[in-house]
């Protein structure tokens, strides 16, 4: 395999601007995207408290269903000792989701020994899975591609409404029976049997979605360290018990400062992302594995079909913090308070509405972490390489300059 670092036009000015070190985007950044920012965050990371020790032990209880590498070990150890971390995320998409999502992990890895190397202290990587999302239809089906086109590849159920991945229930069956369409649809390669092999095994030992991407994600990266969580996990929803209250607690500010910090980015000229609302609570509640979402009232918090004051949220978060989950908005700032993270590792959407963010952060008294703009890659496959070859053209050539037909 050949690899080529190519620098094409961004065709987004987001990104654009977020490269350049002297555009007023960085307004709504905390830091910088440079080298110097990195030494900043240390000296301000040096100064947190973060339960190390609980967090490692959950980790490392969901993370031991499957055999841990000796680099993984040692990642959790350093993690309980002091080190700091590279964290991205991504929704537990079927098969690992979207190609990016593995680009992502990539970036948080290297990244992760990159900044160790620099600043001379262990960062370890982290991938964020977002077990608690419930949007199904965004994460139970792919794309092929055939001589006819374009095809989606659904795994096929019916699912009840608002169920988090790491709840929503599959089956071997019908797991085996999207693995078998999709591998119909590449035909035989040199590889399929034994792809086609990993995958039945990934079937057979998975009963959610967020189980059977785990499995996928754990034999992609344990040999390079990757750590994972599943912000679902209920004993780590018992490490953010505190936390909850202290975004509840905070509910009224972070949604009027979001929403204020929303409608300056627009005037700015980059959007609203959020759609922020001055009434959100910024978090749902959890009943029987199915999320709904909560709005601020006079009276305090409501999902429009159950209604709770202020008192009553608080201690389900102390009491019962399985039953609260977050949204947008929270995640980032709940990750911020669970892990020392040195840098969140995203790609241009996720740059657009962390632009809104800083508010809610600073709210907690917190700083939002580095920002560090994902890998982009381009797989270009033998068919293509061979006709680039015959007109005599670069991966290069096609991002930078233009040709007429």
């Amino acid at each position: 395999m050949q690899i080529t670092a190519v620098t094409p036009p961004l065709h987004n000015q987001l990104v654009e601007d977020y490269w350049a070190q002297d555009s007023p985007i960085h307004a709504f950044f905390t830091y910088k995207y440079n080298a110097e920012a990195y030494k900043e965050r240390l000296a301000y990371l040096e100064t947190k408290h973060y339960e190390r020790a609980q967090l490692v032990a959950i980790m490392r209880e969901a993370m031991s269903v499957y055999a841990l590498s000796p680099k993984v070990e040692h990642h959790l150890q350093q993690l309980k000792e002091g080190a700091y971390a590279i964290v991205g995320g991504q929704q537990a998409g079927v098969l690992t989701g979207p190609l990016y999502s593995v680009h992502k992990a990539i970036t948080v890895i290297q990244l992760a020994k990159q900044q160790s190397e620099a600043l001379g202290v262990p960062v370890v990587p982290v991938f964020w899975i977002a077990g608690e999302d419930h949007d199904i239809e965004e994460i139970n089906h792919t794309y092929t591609r055939t001589a006819t086109g374009i095809h989606k590849r659904k795994y096929k159920d019916r699912f009840i409404e608002k169920t988090m991945a790491t709840t929503t229930e599959v089956t071997e069956e019908k797991l085996t029976q999207l693995i078998h369409a999709i591998i119909a649809d590449f035909g035989e390669q040199f590889y399929t049997k034994e792809i086609e092999q990993h995958l039945r095994q990934a079937a057979a030992e998975s009963t959610t979605f967020t189980s059977f991407f785990t499995y996928l994600w754990h034999h992609l990266f344990n040999e390079q360290g990757l750590l994972w969580i599943d912000a679902a996990n209920p004993k780590l929803r018992q490490l953010e018990a505190p936390y909850f209250e202290r975004i509840i607690e905070a509910a009224p500010t972070i949604a009027k400062q979001v929403t204020a910090q929303e409608a300056r980015l627009d005037k700015a000229g980059y959007g609203t992302p959020l759609f922020a609302n001055a009434d959100a609570a910024n978090l749902f509640y959890v009943k029987k594995g199915a999320r709904y979402l909560l709005t601020q009232t006079e009276e305090g918090f409501t999902t429009g079909e159950e209604h709770f004051t202020k008192a009553q949220l608080l201690a389900i978060a102390r009491e019962n913090p399985e039953a609260l989950s977050n949204n947008v908005v929270t995640r980032p700032v709940m990750q911020e308070m669970v892990l020392p993270v040195l840098a969140f590792v995203g790609g241009p959407g996720e740059l657009a509405y962390w632009a809104a963010l800083r508010p809610a952060f600073e709210t907690l008294g917190l700083q939002m972490p580095i920002f560090a703009p994902r890998l982009h890659l381009t797989l270009v496959t033998p068919g293509v390489q061979k006709q680039l070859k015959l007109l005599d053209l670069t991966v290069g050539d096609i991002f930078t300059k233009t040709y007429e037909q």
